[in-house]
């Protein structure tokens, strides 16, 4: 993390991130948020399932709520 022009790059090859397992959507959703994708984030983080989510996975999720 800290280089948003690659991350932005990494966020691309998602094709489908509602085929993402839980965490990994959450994981995505935060770093869509990071990159200023806020609406995006917002809308696909209504649907991840929190109460499976890793400590590490929330506070990701977070910051697109």
């Amino acid at each position: 993390m800290g280089d948003l022009k690659v991350m932005r790059a990494g966020l691309e090859e998602v094709k489908s991130p509602d085929d993402l397992s839980p965490g990994q959507r959450a994981a995505y959703v935060g770093m869509l948020a990071a990159s200023g994708r806020l609406g995006e984030a917002f809308r696909l983080s209504e649907h991840v399932p929190k109460r499976v989510l890793l400590d590490e996975e929330m506070r990701l999720l977070v910051r697109a709520l």
